[in-house]
């Protein structure tokens, strides 16, 4: 063999173990410290049943979540006079500090009212993110009653709504008027699974936080498809 052709044969050589090491380095780094799935729970999560009620005489401003914008706003950000508590032994308070940490994907609204004009009362969906960035898009529940249905106090809204600390739903709640809504999660977000996972991980490591998902704004161009898997 010439010194030409073991030139060559070293020069192919470095090649490839400089392939080699790229290809261990990215794989090395695409690994994340935990299954990202095993942070998200699909299965056996309870509904968020939130009642809401306008004890004075007005048409009054209600908020629900919004955990950035309202956790120290009075009355979290609704009217004086909304009342809102919570079906469960949490308080709304709780349920709104949980937003935060546990953000969800409602696959499903239920709207409960005494009032049956109240279903003619659009919400707002309202997502901010970090940097101020704002989109907003109305939701209209008369526009998923059935011309057949016999409770019209109630109206299920199949829409995909992320609620987490920059997302909050704005409507008005008619005077006197006490309503119930219900939120089913499809989805769950638990940062306390991260926690823990990075208690048993060595600190020291560059790649402690890859992989970590973010929270983006919903897109509002697709219109969810209905949730069927109701209790």
């Amino acid at each position: 063999m010439n010194e030409y052709a073991l030139l060559f044969l070293i020069v192919i050589c470095a090649i490839g173990l400089i392939i080699l090491l790229d290809w261990l380095i990215t794989k090395h780094r695409s690994k994340t410290l935990y299954d990202v799935n095993k942070l998200i729970t699909r299965k056996n999560l309870q509904p968020y049943v939130i009642i809401i009620e306008n004890t004075t005489n007005k048409p009054k401003k209600a908020v629900l979540f919004g955990h950035d914008k309202h956790i120290r706003s009075e009355n979290y950000g609704s009217d004086s006079g909304v009342v809102l508590t919570s079906f469960s032994t949490n308080s709304y308070g709780e349920i709104l500090e949980e937003s935060k940490t546990k953000p969800f994907l409602s696959a499903l609204m239920r709207i409960t009212t005494t009032d049956l004009d109240q279903i003619d009362k659009s919400f707002t969906y309202i997502a901010v993110s970090g940097s101020g960035t704002m989109a907003s898009v109305p939701i209209m529940p008369d526009s998923y009653m059935h011309d057949d249905q016999v409770q019209k106090s109630i109206v299920d809204i199949p829409y995909r709504l992320q609620i987490d600390g920059g997302k909050r739903l704005e409507f008005e709640i008619l005077p006197k008027n006490q309503m119930t809504v219900t939120f089913f999660p499809e989805s769950q977000f638990s940062l306390g699974h991260i926690l823990r996972q990075l208690e048993k991980t060595d600190m020291t490591k560059d790649s402690m936080f890859d992989g970590v998902p973010e929270t983006p704004l919903e897109s509002f161009n697709e219109h969810p498809k209905p949730y069927d898997d109701l209790p």
